[in-house]
């Protein structure tokens, strides 16, 4: 009987070792759960509380100055602070590194401001895609680099790249304006700067592209065909809303 008890007490106190055991380890195993479960929490309210917007107007050719640098505003309309370095910024499919970033009304990236970043990147002209994220909120901007130019005029004018010399005695001027890339129905408007007088005009101010991306307007100058000893400068804009392109246009009479 006493071997017997004796067992029973070996028996009773290696299954209390082992309940004891198990306890501890479900109590330690239920700890790191709720850890996990806490951390995984906190992701969730972090991903829920942030969101962004791109708030540039992709149509204005602002955002890229055709100088190497796109710069594009950001701002936070989640619920929390935001931290400026921790956004992830992807231009054409590749990451940029350590873009330069600044709030433009505020010190800090608080909800309802707006995260100016720059990005030093020559691109070529054509279609372009941005996009931000942060705690998986994510954001994307497509934007063109587009320009437009002055396609050279034909005789009797003699130009270069930014500049036009026509004799007083032609009286009119076929300017031709051109786009790059080449897009049709894109409406643009001519103008003289201020120092024109009323010798020089527009045969019309406004214009669409056809489908050869140009458009054409006619510089008026009759009125000086019959003056001598004239010299005449003129500077002549191109705005397509997105770019805009001058040149200057020296009108004078025959020696």
């Amino acid at each position: 009987m006493a071997r017997t008890a004796l067992v029973h007490l070996v028996l009773f106190i290696a299954v209390v070792s082992v309940a004891t055991l198990a306890v501890g380890v479900l109590v330690t195993e239920s700890g790191l759960y709720a850890d996990a479960l806490e951390d995984e929490s906190e992701r969730e309210r972090a991903v829920l509380e942030t969101e962004l917007t791109i708030v540039n107007d992709p149509e204005s050719g602002a955002t890229y100055d055709g100088n190497g640098t796109t710069t594009i505003y950001v701002k936070n309309v989640g619920g929390k602070t935001l931290e400026p370095d921790d956004l992830e910024v992807v231009l054409d499919g590749e990451y940029v590194t350590a873009p330069e970033t600044r709030v433009v009304d505020g010190d800090r990236w608080r909800e309802g401001t707006v995260l100016e970043v720059t990005i030093d990147r020559p691109l070529e002209r054509g279609d372009h895609r941005v996009a931000v994220s942060l705690d998986e909120a994510r954001e994307t901007l497509e934007f063109a680099h587009r320009v437009v130019f002055w396609l050279d005029s034909q005789p009797p004018a003699t130009c270069s790249a930014d500049e036009c010399v026509v004799n007083t005695s032609e009286e009119t001027l076929t300017l031709t304006m051109g786009t790059d890339p080449l897009e049709e129905g894109v409406d643009v408007t001519y103008s003289l700067n201020d120092s024109a007088n009323e010798n020089v005009t527009f045969e019309r101010t406004t214009g669409t592209t056809d489908s050869n991306g140009e458009n054409a307007t006619v510089l008026d100058f009759s009125p000086l065909a019959n003056e001598t000893d004239v010299s005449e400068s003129v500077l002549v804009t191109v705005d397509a809303g997105w770019d805009t392109q001058t040149l200057v246009v020296r009108i004078e009479s025959e020696r």
